[in-house]
C-alpha cells in the first residue's frame, strides 16, 4: 500500500489551507502597498517642469532583490532536514514569482 500524497495528510491540509493563503495575502498585501506608495509619489510629488521626478520610496528593483534575498534564504531551508522541505519549497517559489511580477516585462 503507497503512502498518501502531501496534500491528503493532516500537515499538507494545514499548509495548503493555512501557510499558502498567508503567502498569498502577504503577496497581495505587499502589491497593494507598492501600488499605494506609487499613487501617493505620483500625486503628492508631481515634479515641476525644472524638478526631477520623485523616486519611489521603495523602487521596484530594492523590492525585487529583498524577494530574491529571501527566496534564497527558503532555498536554504528547503535543502535542509525536516518536515517543513516542501513548504520552503513552495515559499522560495512564490517569492521569486513575486520577484518577476515586481520587475515587470523584461
Amino acid at each position: 500500500m503507497s503512502e498518501p500524497a502531501f496534500f491528503q495528510t493532516i500537515m499538507g491540509r494545514q499548509y495548503y489551507d493555512g501557510t499558502v493563503p498567508r503567502i498569498a495575502d502577504a503577496l497581495e498585501h505587499i502589491a497593494e502597498s507598492l501600488q499605494s506608495l506609487h499613487r501617493t509619489a505620483v500625486i503628492v510629488d508631481r515634479p515641476t517642469a525644472t524638478e526631477q521626478p520623485a523616486e519611489l520610496p521603495l523602487s521596484p528593483a530594492s523590492v525585487a532583490s529583498w524577494l530574491d534575498t529571501h527566496a534564497a534564504r527558503w532555498d536554504r531551508m528547503a535543502s535542509g532536514r525536516g518536515h517543513d522541505r516542501d513548504s520552503a519549497q513552495h515559499a522560495a517559489i512564490l517569492l521569486r514569482q513575486a520577484a518577476a511580477l515586481v520587475r515587470g516585462p523584461l
